[in-house]
């Protein structure tokens, strides 16, 4: 009377159990790698740098470059950062002045 699960079925079990592992652990190391600006390395530290540096220049000679409805510091602009030597896999990304996204799950400070 008792019927065992058959072979399909525990596969496809499995295979959801690992999906919902590995969304789990990359959400949660989203949330708890490089949060903060001091854990940056040296490359994202200096992608920071010179979003800045066009931030400033921006601010300084905007009136030469674009009219006045247009605000670079508030437009969305999305850091992709790769690793050439490995291809054009994107190994994380940057999100910066995108609206509605602050609270996300996906999301971090």
């Amino acid at each position: 009377m008792n019927k065992k699960p058959s072979k399909a079925l525990i596969i496809i079990l499995s295979t959801i159990a690992l999906l919902v592992i590995a969304i789990v652990s990359d959400i949660g190391l989203n949330k708890l790698y490089k949060t903060k600006y001091e854990e940056f390395d040296s490359v994202d530290k200096e992608m920071f740098i010179q979003l800045s540096s066009i931030y400033k220049q921006f601010n300084e000679n905007s009136d030469e470059l674009w009219n006045d409805k247009y605000k670079l510091n508030e437009k969305p602009i999305v850091l992709i950062r790769t690793n050439k030597d490995k291809g054009i896999i994107r190994k994380y990304a940057y999100a910066v002045n995108i609206k509605g996204i602050e609270k996300s799950v996906l999301a971090k400070k």
